[in-house]
């Protein structure tokens, strides 16, 4: 069985798969952040008081859970836009 072939085929999907992966990373991350986070943020300045160093540093420990969470949903969609082209 030739090889070559199917490195060639893993190339051709990574190089499609891997700009929709990050891509999909960064939409998700921020459009959870814009829903969730930003709403605890407002949240905390209105009734704390919190100075914006503080809800930055919130927003930056808050990150990696947002994370996690977008991942999934990265891969998915970077998974069908990536056979799509292929196909």
């Amino acid at each position: 069985m030739d090889f070559s072939i199917l490195k060639k085929v893993d190339k051709l999907i990574l190089h499609e798969f891997i700009p929709f992966f990050f891509m999909g990373v960064v939409a998700f991350t921020l459009l959870m952040v814009a829903v969730t986070l930003f709403r605890e943020m407002l949240n905390y300045v209105t009734t704390y008081g919190l100075s914006a160093a503080q809800v930055g540093y919130f927003f930056v420990l808050a990150l990696p859970q947002t994370v996690t969470y977008t991942f999934p949903m990265a891969v998915l969609f970077a998974g069908l836009l990536a056979f799509g082209h292929l196909s």
